[in-house]
């Protein structure tokens, strides 16, 4: 019991991981629609192999670089051996790890250990939303592993730590090949640190840890290298300087867009940009090397660029900080009964709420299992029900269909082959080889597009479309097409449904 009672009281500061395992189990964190078009390209890989061309769409041979291979077979393994709600266990599961991978690079980096449950604690209240089942939940558990990676050999001085980051960059390629560059970004605060180039005197005060810069360069070719090894060799590679930067995606996709100050995020980040103003003005001890300059700035400059790369920005500018702080010496003013007495109020409100934090986070994580629906929030206006509507009187192999972009992947994972879905990159021609069907989606989204054009070019039979725009409109019209199919569940003020399905009146029905 002695023992216990001595873990506990040396470990309470743990409790604080409690606060963003809430957020993130409060947020019950079901997938968003690009699950199905994940789940459908690993029972792909699983049944038929890597594919090279496009095999889900209406369009005929689209070159395509399956760039997530990876993620997408873990993620149907999951679905298919174990179900559903295996995702929302991986997601707490992967939370815990991100949590402690982060804390231990922040205790490294700063030798303190309340300051880096602390800061962890807070990084991660402030990123919780973007813990979700994607990609890119596994590339922050492997470039943060870099990371404490190159930090290890740097404090330990052994090339044992650099091993790793050759099999990090193997594993980067296969799960997320449009995040591979990114560890050579991370890399080069850490060679810009050993540049001899640094002793410029006025650097010479951020120039805090020496460490050997050969051994970096040398691992950092075998990362190349192991970037090769991969089923689609330079093409995954090359991925991201096809699929990045194209504007109709930035402006359409709401995580491409710039940040803004009106949202929680942005406040957040002006509440660090505060934090870090008051903190050098007002501490002489608070010092930076340059690596982690570096960070600073590029964290600033991720979190400028896009929403989606936010949390990056923030994980690395967050244990830059705890770096900094880690050279902070409090003084302790209070002695004597005073600080006896501020002890037992400061253990007093510790226990409480370490009481509070566990069985509130033992009622949030309950509810959050018993609420859990794998496709309720994924599939709006009933694109459930209308799917297999499709599927129940029509012959699959016959149907040539329009659907808009987030819930294509979730007919195509049913079997439809359709106009468009969520991997945006796929639908550029510069990618693709063959057309900018994504621009042409975007001309429809904002009804600058004559439809008789449209639907001839594809020759639909069926199309599942929003109430109002211009297509519902124009088929509503038609003598070519009819309404067999409306949304019960979403109405509008006027009492129009928010989804319609279309069916050219030739198709023959299944008896």
């Amino acid at each position: 019991m002695k023992k216990i009672k001595e873990f506990v009281f040396e470990n309470w500061i743990f409790v604080l991981f409690l606060i963003p395992f809430i957020l993130i189990c409060y947020n019950n964190k079901m997938p968003d629609n690009d699950i199905w078009f994940l789940l459908n390209n690993g029972r792909y890989v699983i049944n038929s192999g890597i594919p090279v061309v496009d095999p889900f769409t209406i369009h005929e041979g689209l070159k395509y670089v399956m760039q997530q291979w990876g993620t997408s077979l873990f993620f149907w393994i999951l679905y298919k051996y174990f179900g559903g709600k295996a995702f929302i266990v991986f997601i707490y599961i992967i939370s815990f790890l991100l949590m402690y991978l982060f804390y231990k690079l922040c205790y490294l980096v700063s030798d303190k250990k309340k300051l880096s449950v602390i800061i962890t604690s807070i990084t991660f209240c402030i990123i919780y939303d973007f813990i979700v089942t994607r990609p890119q939940v596994l590339t922050f558990m492997f470039l943060l592993l870099e990371i404490l990676c190159l930090e290890l050999y740097i404090k330990k001085d052994n090339i044992k730590y650099l091993i790793v980051l050759p099999f990090i960059s193997l594993l980067l390629i296969n799960f997320h090949a449009s995040m591979w560059w990114f560890q050579f970004i991370f890399l080069l605060p850490f060679i810009c640190n050993g540049l001899s180039i640094f002793n410029l005197n006025f650097l010479k005060k951020y120039r805090l840890d020496k460490y050997r810069l050969t051994p970096i360069i040398i691992v950092a070719i075998f990362m190349f290298l192991f970037g090769f090894v991969n089923p689609y060799g330079i093409d995954a590679i090359t991925f991201i300087f096809k699929s990045y930067g194209i504007n109709s995606i930035n402006n359409a996709i709401g995580e491409m867009k710039s940040l803004s100050f009106d949202n929680y995020y942005g406040k957040a980040f002006l509440g660090i940009i505060i934090f870090l103003t008051l903190l050098m003005h007002f501490r002489k001890d608070f010092k930076f090397d340059i690596r982690h300059l570096c960070f600073i700035c590029g964290g600033f400059l991720l979190i400028a660029m896009h929403l989606k790369s936010f949390a990056w920005g923030i994980f690395i500018i967050m244990y830059s900080i705890s770096y900094a702080l880690g050279n902070i010496k409090i003084k302790t003013f209070a002695k004597g009964k005073v600080l006896r007495i501020l002890r037992c109020l400061y253990n007093g409100v510790v226990i409480s709420f370490s009481l509070f934090g566990l069985v509130t986070f033992g009622m949030i994580l309950k509810l959050s299992f018993e609420n859990y629906s794998f496709s309720q929030g994924i599939l709006k206006n009933n694109y459930e029900e209308v799917t297999k509507y499709i599927l129940n009187n029509y012959n699959k192999d016959d149907v040539i269909l329009y659907v808009d972009f987030n819930n294509g992947g979730y007919t195509e994972f049913m079997g439809l082959k359709s106009y468009i879905d969520g991997r945006a990159e796929l639908f550029v021609k510069k990618f693709n080889g063959k057309s900018d069907i994504f621009d042409e989606y975007v001309e429809i989204l904002n009804d600058n597009i004559i439809v008789e054009d449209f639907i001839e070019k594809y020759k639909f039979t069926h199309l599942i479309v929003y109430a109002e725009t211009k297509l519902d409109k124009y088929l509503k019209n038609s003598s070519d097409y009819d309404k067999v199919f409306e949304s019960t569940e979403y109405i509008d003020e006027d009492g129009n449904a928010y989804m319609n399905l279309y069916v050219r009146n030739d198709i023959e029905v299944i008896k």
